[in-house]
C-alpha cells in the first residue's frame, strides 16, 4: 500500500467521502457528489499530497463539518412587564378600577414567579399566583385593582419575586377626589384689579397657603378633606401683580365622612 493510499484512507473517515482505486499502478480517488480529489499514480510528492490533504480538510472538495466549532448560548431568565406604569386616574370613594399588565419571559430559560406583592393596600393584585412558571416567550396577565380608602392621591408599586435576573417593578398611580367641597364668594374690590388670590390655612390666623388666582369673585375648593376645618382669606391683585392685604377670614368645617 502506497503512502498516498495510506493518507487517503486516513482522511476518508474524517471527510465522510468514499475511497476508490483504479488501474495499475493504482490511482486513488476520494469522491463526493459532483467533486473528487485524486492522488498521483504511485507515490505522490509530499508537497502535492500535503496540499491535497489541506484542501480536503478545509472542505474545498465538497466536504462539510470537518472543522467544527461549537458555541453555547448562556441561559438567561428575563422578565418584562408591559405596561410598567398603571395610572388609574380619579376613582370615587366606594368604587374601584381595574387595569392589566402583561408579564413576558423574554429570556431563553424558564422563569418561575415566587410571589407578587403591592406596597399599598389600596391596590390589589391577582392573576399570577406564586409558583407560576413561564417558558421562553410565554406571557401571563397580572390584574391590578385600585380601590381608594381615602380621598387624595395614591401611589404604590408591585414587586414581582422570581428567578429572573431583572425582576420588574410596576409603578401604580391613582387618586380619589373628595366628596366634599367648600364654596367661597366675596364682594368685588373698589379699585381696578386683574383678579384675586385665594389662600387657605388650618388655623384661624394663619399661616395660609396660596391656592389659586381667579378673575371672578367666587371660588370652589375641591381639595378639602372630610372632618377638617379650613380658614380662607382673599387678596386683590392689580395689573402690576401687587396684592392687597388679606380680607377678613372665613372658616368652613367639612362634614365627616
Amino acid at each position: 500500500m502506497s503512502c498516498t493510499h495510506s493518507l487517503l484512507r486516513l482522511l476518508q473517515p474524517l471527510s465522510g467521502l468514499k475511497l476508490f482505486r483504479s488501474g495499475t499502478p493504482p490511482l486513488y480517488f476520494l469522491c463526493s457528489p459532483g467533486r473528487f480529489v485524486k492522488s498521483h499514480r504511485g507515490t505522490a510528492p509530499l508537497v502535492a499530497l500535503a496540499a491535497a490533504a489541506l484542501l480536503l480538510l478545509l472542505g474545498l472538495a465538497g466536504c462539510s463539518g470537518l472543522i467544527a466549532s461549537k458555541t453555547s448560548t448562556p441561559a438567561t431568565a428575563t422578565l418584562t412587564a408591559n405596561p410598567a406604569t398603571l395610572s388609574f386616574g380619579d376613582v370615587a370613594l366606594g368604587n374601584d378600577s381595574t387595569q392589566n399588565s402583561t408579564l413576558t419571559n423574554t429570556g431563553n430559560s424558564k422563569v418561575t414567579v415566587s410571589g407578587v406583592a403591592a406596597s399599598s393596600s389600596e391596590f390589589m393584585v391577582s392573576g399570577v399566583p406564586g409558583g407560576t412558571t413561564l417558558s421562553s416567550g410565554q406571557s401571563a396577565v397580572l390584574t391590578v385593582t385600585f380601590k381608594p380608602s381615602s380621598s387624595g392621591n395614591a401611589t404604590g408599586t408591585i414587586t414581582i419575586s422570581s428567578n429572573a435576573n431583572n425582576p420588574p417593578i410596576i409603578t401604580l398611580l391613582g387618586a380619589s377626589p373628595s366628596p366634599h367641597s367648600v364654596g367661597l364668594t366675596w364682594s368685588p374690590s373698589t379699585s381696578p384689579v386683574v383678579g384675586y388670590y385665594v389662600y387657605r390655612g388650618t388655623v384661624t390666623n394663619g399661616p395660609y397657603a396660596k391656592l389659586n388666582l381667579v378673575a371672578a369673585t367666587q371660588f370652589t375648593d375641591l381639595s378639602v378633606q372630610a372632618g377638617q376645618t379650613y380658614t380662607y382669606v382673599v387678596t386683590a391683585v392689580d395689573a402690576n401683580i401687587t396684592e392687597s392685604s388679606y380680607s377678613n377670614p372665613a372658616t368652613a368645617t367639612v362634614p365627616s365622612p
